[in-house]
């Protein structure tokens, strides 16, 4: 639920158009005319309701009259459009009201001179009814439940100030002063003729309806800054269109930054072709619009014809759901009041944390009009678990004189996160279905940018969406389409995709359920593929096979096709220029050294300390991620005793004592840090795994390996402080003097860095009297 909470912090906010209306009305209500006006009229209301012989006689007039059968309404304070409703309904009986009042037989004539208008107060009723009255339906309409209510906050209020609210010639003093209060109100607080109103949320709501799309309410040069917004927008969206040729090994050219706004409406460059985002904005703007269908309900249909727009239509028009993100913090308040037994704080945070979670639920049947019946069942379960906190919280807060226990609703709190998380979890998996299909059934080039770049964005916020990508045919709809040769134009972006989405053990388990490594490797192996497809595929085997995750051991594709594996991962990495691709395939071999040994004896078979020691000498494998993944596999492959000599004969000595003299300092970022003390460390443990002969120990010695290890024992700036780089380089001096009696090492280190064990000289390099087992 806190994830879910702080996913919704991300949502901006606008406050309820309903009671912003009526805080603009209720000042109307307090101009002195009116107030007077309205206090007559509840008393005459009340006159009536509380006389059981005037109501009836009143029915009696009205069918001998031929008025309407209906009865008065009384308003109610915290109401506003009640008092419209009284004072329309009073005027509609106007006839039967005066009639009766007048007969001195029913009433008196002291209750006649209280109770019965005059003409102009009739006539102030009714032109202010009429005033109130489109107010009145404004609110009624942005209540229903199947308005789109924020794209058309900007519509009202422009159409009530330039229509309804206008001051005519024939309006009396008291209906001037009232239009004008309230356009004066409903200007000050949205601002509708500010250049700025045209980039906020609404009217960009507004525009993305295909009702509203031609912001007939705003002036031009507004219109014109909407659409430019609107335009950066989706120019900073990462949909960058895939315009390669099929096999081509060159990147499209990225986009720039149109400075000029929507001119590609008005005029056409001829230098200057238009782009797929222009021809979608265009053909948007042009597109006839249809009134009677839901904006939802238009967008969905059309989501395929518009893949960019549709994504900002939908975050503009799910803007409405902005009070969701309060249900984090409110149920954290709410569990911790009842944990320390703060019953006075209990009722109220449980009132506002069970009124938002319905709130979520109403938004997201908005969102998801057609779901499922087993979300429409969840929802119910929640909403029993709300009802259920709401009543035993009720009870708990009614036993005053006792002390209440807390057990009962912590489990019921327990249980309301539970269904909760289980609703948030079904209502992604049904949303990623919806892309999943796209994926299964798109073919052009726009549709499944958009679908594998939103399934990249959904993968990159967290392991639980990959997990449910996968879960709902992520893996499978991915590999389907890097097996299909009329979407090659799309096999870069899938794998892209893949390799984001793999690192929860769910899709390891899918990619091997449907032959997915069979298939990469046959991407792979395949020298007609263009380097870059195959550079992406060596980037999914890097993920796949990460020491970091789980059951990667258990595909056991991978062990029966290793020798191909390596040979074309090796193969790429030595005819690679692209530095990207090079760490990619490196990081790919790194990985499955650990695996097998049989991969480390493959490795040698081919030469690999020869291609990558070389490597590391050129641009490619300049960076410290690159040397990283270098050092990993000579690390491996020399404990391996067939793999020794050949990593000794290529200069793998030479090379980890060079990667030894690197420095953190030398870097800025934590990454760059990080992998440079990883550096230090396989360095270090690859020369002590070399160094089992004398002959080896005198090359390190006399290489000047000595000092450098003592350095980064002795002054912890060296390593940053890195206690794995301190113990590998113990263990390093202590293999070299095993083999060979070094003169460069000096008394004093000798005596506290090989001579005690090896616990002891890590206390005395690190200076603390800490115990570590």
């Amino acid at each position: 639920m806190e994830c879910a909470g702080n996913k919704c912090l991300e949502w901006g906010d606008f406050g309820c158009f309903g009671h912003t209306l009526q805080l603009c009305i209720k000042l109307v209500f307090e101009l002195a005319s009116v107030a007077k006006l309205i206090q007559k009229c509840r008393k005459l209301v009340g006159h009536f309701k509380h006389s059981t012989t005037i109501t009836a006689e009143m029915r009696n007039r009205q069918k001998l009259l031929g008025v309407p059968e209906h009865e008065l309404v009384q308003d109610v304070v915290t109401r506003w459009n009640s008092t419209q409703a009284m004072l329309s309904r009073l005027v509609e009986q106007r006839c039967t009201l005066t009639d009766i009042l007048l007969d001195e037989k029913v009433t008196k004539k002291a209750d006649s001179a209280v109770f019965l208008p005059k003409d102009h107060e009739w006539e102030l009723m009714n032109d202010l009814s009429t005033v109130l009255m489109d107010l009145s339906n404004v609110t009624t309409y942005m209540c229903s439940e199947n308005s789109v209510s924020l794209s058309e906050v900007y519509p009202i209020v422009c159409g009530l100030m330039r229509r309804s609210l206008k001051v005519q010639d024939s309006d009396g003093v008291i209906i001037r002063k009232t239009k004008d209060v309230i356009s004066d109100e409903l200007n000050r607080r949205y601002q509708p003729n500010d250049k700025k109103t045209a980039c906020s949320t609404p009217v960009i709501a507004s525009l993305m309806d295909t009702r509203y799309k031609q912001l007939t309410f705003l002036s031009s040069e507004q219109r014109k800054t909407a659409e430019e917004f609107l335009e950066g927008l989706i120019d900073e969206m990462p949909l960058k269109r895939l315009t390669e040729t099929s096999g081509s090994d060159t990147p499209p050219p990225k986009r720039q930054r149109r400075p000029s706004g929507i001119d590609f409406l008005l005029s056409k460059s001829p230098d200057k072709p238009e782009s797929q985002d222009e021809l979608e904005l265009q053909s948007y703007l042009l597109d006839k619009s249809d009134f009677n269908k839901s904006p939802l309900e238009w967008w969905s249909e059309n989501e395929t014809k518009y893949p960019c727009l549709s994504i900002i239509a939908k975050r503009a028009i799910n803007t409405i759901r902005n009070e969701s993100h309060l249900i984090s913090g409110e149920f954290s308040k709410l569990y911790k009041s009842v944990n320390s037994e703060k019953w006075k704080n209990v009722y109220p945070y449980t009132i506002q944390v069970t009124c938002h979670i319905r709130s979520l639920i109403h938004e997201c049947n908005e969102t998801m009009p057609n779901a499922p019946t087993y979300i429409l069942e969840q929802q119910e379960v929640v909403m029993g678990e709300c009802a259920k906190l709401a009543q035993l919280v009720e009870s708990t807060a009614a036993k005053s004189d006792e002390n209440p226990s807390r057990i009962p609703v912590v489990n019921q709190l327990t249980f309301l996160g539970q269904a909760f998380s289980r609703m948030v979890d079904l209502s992604l998996g049904h949303l990623t279905q919806k892309i999943i299909i796209t994926l299964d059934e798109a073919n052009e080039p726009p549709t499944l940018a958009t679908a594998m770049r939103t399934i990249v964005t959904l993968g990159l916020e967290g392991e639980h969406m990959c997990y449910i990508i996968a879960r709902e045919g992520g893996v499978r709809a991915l590999l389907e389409i890097c097996r299909t040769e009329s979407l090659e134009f799309a096999h870069c972006q899938a794998l892209r995709a893949l390799a984001t989405i793999s690192c929860v053990a769910e899709s390891l388990f899918e990619i091997e359920k449907e032959g997915g490594v069979e298939t990469l490797i046959e991407i792979l192996c395949d020298t007609t593929v263009g380097e870059k497809v195959r550079g992406e595929v060596a980037g999914v085997i890097a993920q796949i096979t990460s020491p970091c995750l789980e059951n990667y051991q258990q595909m056991s594709d991978l062990v029966d096709n290793m020798e191909d594996l390596l040979r074309s991962l090796l193969g790429l990495a030595s005819t690679t220029e692209s530095y990207e691709i090079f760490l990619l395939s490196s990081a790919a071999i790194a990985n499955i050294t650990f695996m097998d040994s049989l991969g480390c004896e493959i490795l040698a078979q081919y030469e690999a300390p020869r291609i990558l020691i070389k490597a590391c000498s050129t641009p490619i494998a300049n960076s410290v991620f690159a040397k990283d993944q270098v050092v990993t596999v000579l690390a491996n492959m020399v404990a391996v005793d067939m793999c020794r000599p050949c990593i000794i004969n290529n200069n793998g000595i030479s090379l980890c004592l060079e990667l030894l003299s690197i420095c953190p300092a030398d870097y800025k970022s934590a990454s760059e840090i990080s992998a440079c003390e990883r550096v230090q460390q396989k360095a270090a443990i690859a020369l002590t795994r070399m160094c089992r002969e004398e002959e080896i120990g005198k090359i390190i010695c006399t290489s000047e390996g000595i000092p450098r290890l003592v350095q980064l024992c002795r002054y912890a700036k060296e390593r940053n402080n890195s206690e794995a780089v301190l113990v590998a380089c113990l263990a390093a001096l202590r293999k070299i003097n095993s083999q060979y009696k070094s003169t460069n090492i000096s008394p004093v280190d000798y005596h506290q860095l090989i001579q005690p064990r090896l616990m002891d000289s890590f206390l005395i390099c690190t200076n603390t009297d800490e115990n570590f087992v």
